[in-house]
């Protein structure tokens, strides 16, 4: 369950801490964590409170926080680019180098989306990032990184988006809660535009593209039963032909 966003607007302060002297396969930090990427020895992981931490896997019996920085507020995703690092908070979106990224932020954007929409997503391509939270798609032009620019906020059918994904001038976005699969025509960022909807319903969902295909699998319902939870949970896989994606 998520917990609720912090009130603080505190700035993002980069610190470092110790690698870990005992043997061991485990590395504990607060909040809700996910691993985010796996590379050159160095894993990054999103702790969903605070913080991202950098992970070194040298010895990987031995993992050790090499370095963290703090998020603007309740901390919700990031992105890894080949030279900038992309991570969005409740109280905003900041820009890392990639070649430090427990220094102080290249720069800020501090006009969050809602900071109670806690399922949260980030892409960054082409000199844009792609962020979603609530009912909301913000897209901003981050060419500049120094400068972070607001392109267009453009509202989503339902809530909850919990990822998305970007095919050519195409963002696919689910938004499982009062809402479907968004398919929105980025090809002008500035003005993007909704091209269809394939409704559903669900607390959660994953999702992938592969050719003309969208792969759907969801929760799908509940019944009533004798086990120890009191009911079963079913789920089903939805496979929809995009092809014409203005016409799913």
């Amino acid at each position: 369950t998520d917990i609720p966003p912090p009130t603080s607007t505190a700035p993002i302060l980069p610190t470092t801490s110790t690698p870990a002297s005992e043997p061991g396969n485990t590395v504990s930090g607060k909040g809700f964590a996910q691993l985010v990427d796996v590379n050159d020895g160095v894993a990054a992981w999103l702790s969903k409170g605070t913080t991202i931490k950098a992970v070194s896997l040298a010895d990987p019996r031995a993992p050790a926080v090499v370095g963290q920085v703090s998020s603007l507020g309740y901390a919700s995703s990031v992105f890894a680019g080949d030279t900038n690092i992309y991570s969005s908070g409740s109280d905003g979106f900041a820009i890392f180098d990639a070649d430090n990224p427990t220094g102080q932020p290249i720069s800020t954007f501090n006009n969050p989306l809602d900071p109670s929409g806690h399922s949260k997503s980030l892409i960054v391509e082409n000199g844009l990032a792609y962020l979603t939270s609530g009912n909301e798609l913000l897209i901003l032009d981050v060419s500049d990184p120094t400068e972070p620019i607001a392109l267009s906020r453009t509202q989503l059918v339902g809530t909850a988006p919990i990822n998305q994904l970007l095919v050519e001038d195409l963002l696919y976005i689910p938004t499982p809660l009062g809402g479907g699969l968004n398919i929105i025509d980025v090809s002008r960022p500035s003005s993007p535009e909704r091209i269809a909807l394939v409704p559903f319903e669900s607390h959660s969902v994953g999702f992938r593209i592969r050719g003309d295909f969208a792969y759907l699998g969801y929760s799908s319902g509940y019944t009533a039963s004798d086990s120890a939870l009191g009911f079963e949970s079913s789920s089903v896989l939805d496979i929809i032909d995009i092809s014409t994606p203005s016409n799913p």
